[in-house]
């Protein structure tokens, strides 16, 4: 029960910092300098967010990015004990869930549109 208490704090305290973070860089949208998450999106996925996109999206990725990082940490300091299994395990662990978010977050957003090749 105290991992929950301590998950949901930490995901509270991210989330504000995230989206804090993700609405200065929307004051300082560039359609010639994107920010590395739209440019993964666009590479990636396809997908093309201007600077209302990006905007109206902006609670998502802080909500995406808290989960990432909150959900990693949990795993990492209630599963390993080892600092450099916690390294390694921690890079992969973030590695494979942002594939896995931002590709989930990919297909509903291509699925909205309207785009049939998803």
């Amino acid at each position: 029960m105290n991992f929950i208490r301590e998950f949901l704090f930490l995901f509270i305290i991210l989330y504000i910092f995230n989206y804090v973070i993700l609405s200065f860089y929307k004051k300082k949208f560039n359609k010639n300098k994107n920010v590395s998450l739209i440019f993964y999106l666009k590479k990636i996925y396809g997908i093309n967010l201007n600077k209302n996109g990006y905007s109206k999206l902006i609670w998502l990725f802080a909500f995406l990015n808290s989960f990432i990082i909150d959900t990693t940490y949990i795993i990492i300091f209630y599963l390993l004990n080892n600092l450099i299994l916690r390294f390694i395990f921690g890079i992969i662990l973030i590695i494979l869930l942002t594939i896995v978010c931002y590709g989930i977050f990919a297909r509903l957003y291509l699925l909205k549109e309207g785009k049939k090749d998803v």
